[in-house]
């Protein structure tokens, strides 16, 4: 499994950390869009096997929050 999805990734969101840590206006703001960016794209060219991981996480803890709240209406 390739992680080279994950250089692009690593850029953005230490260039983001960076501008966040040293500025407060609207370059701040773009800089944690663009890593936001980044992410949703390194996500969609991550191989198989990590997104099917991701997707395991996401249904296992929706279910586990969502379960307990279906308790409280009966």
């Amino acid at each position: 499994m390739s992680l080279l999805f994950l250089i692009p990734l690593v850029i953005s969101l230490g260039s983001a950390y960076l501008v966040l840590e040293n500025s407060h206006d609207e370059i701040a703001k773009l800089a944690a869009s663009a890593a936001i960016v980044s992410l949703i794209v390194c996500l969609l060219f991550s191989p198989w096997q990590l997104q099917l991981l991701l997707l395991m996480w996401v249904v296992t803890s929706t279910r586990r929050f969502s379960l307990p709240n279906q308790n409280k209406f009966r």
